[in-house]
């Protein structure tokens, strides 16, 4: 009964540390979790422009604009007249993208290569305002990663997005979480000075190996779409996880004497679990 108080005063305060490193770590946001975006490489640029994307959600009367095509011609060329420009911006049902936090339009760089991401649309368009005056518009993409890599040919109009090293890149990902998972969770087993027997080993990598590669699958295959629905599942699937490998340590862990410790292995699987979380936060 005193180890069992003992194990709940240690869980509780490895918590109530964990809890504070992460409040001292995480910055503030009124939204939490990935937010989708758009990585996008202009080609075949011109020497300098201004670059934003274009939507379809609403209707000219929604936006407020005339329900004429703007011309694709500017007489002068600054950044007053550009934002005056986009805002009024409609061609073929199709607008200036603004958000109400981060940047709508950017300046031309010597990368070419901006990132918009804050509730990027879905399908959209990519529009240059060159120095002359000149206005470019690609045809419309609908991306299909939940964070894309998409590059606009200026001369040939084309918008298209990368995807070649998606998948490869996710399993890598994966690869390395598991490992991690491994090392970090390996490090709390040592902490509540379970012995490194033969049954406790393989406990911790059988069980660990099946968690791991049934959320993995799951991310592999849905981590395109993203969005908030990704998130839900996501976080209940890590509280699924902690029942099931907590019941599974509460049963086959022993301790140095040979004996079960239901409440111990309950607590390990809480605060392996945690410590994962937390550090996969830090890293």
């Amino acid at each position: 009964m005193n180890k069992d108080k003992t194990m709940l005063k240690i869980f509780f305060a490895i918590t109530f540390v964990f809890y504070g490193i992460l409040v001292c770590i995480i910055p503030v946001r009124a939204d939490v979790g990935p937010k989708p975006s758009i990585d996008l490489t202009v080609v075949n640029a011109p020497e300098s422009y201004y670059v934003a994307l274009l939507t379809n959600r609403a209707t000219p009367e929604e936006r407020g604009v005339p329900n004429v095509n703007s011309k694709l011609k500017l007489e002068e060329v600054n950044d007053e007249s550009v934002v005056e420009y986009l805002k009024g911006f409609l061609y073929d049902g199709w607008f200036y993208h603004e958000t109400p936090v981060g940047d709508s339009y950017y300046r031309s760089n010597a990368e070419n290569r901006y990132i918009f991401d804050y509730s990027v649309p879905n399908p959209f368009k990519a529009i240059i305002i060159d120095t002359n005056g000149d206005v470019h518009i690609s045809d419309a993409l609908n991306r299909v990663e939940y964070n894309a890599e998409c590059n606009f040919d200026v001369e040939a109009g084309t918008l298209t997005e990368n995807r070649d090293n998606k998948v490869r890149g996710r399993i890598i990902a994966v690869v390395l979480c598991y490992i991690f998972t491994l090392g970090i969770e390996g490090i709390v087993l040592k902490i509540f000075r379970y012995p490194l027997t033969k049954r406790n080993e393989f406990s911790f990598l059988f069980i660990n190996t099946v968690t791991n590669i049934s959320l993995s699958c799951y991310l592999i295959s849905h981590a395109p779409l993203g969005g908030f629905l990704f998130l839900f599942v996501l976080r209940y699937a890590e509280v699924v996880i902690i029942l099931i490998e907590g019941t599974f340590y509460a049963v086959m862990l022993r301790d140095k004497s040979g004996k079960v410790r239901v409440l111990r292995g309950f607590v390990y699987s809480l605060v392996a679990n945690l410590a994962s979380a937390i550090m996969s936060f830090i890293v």
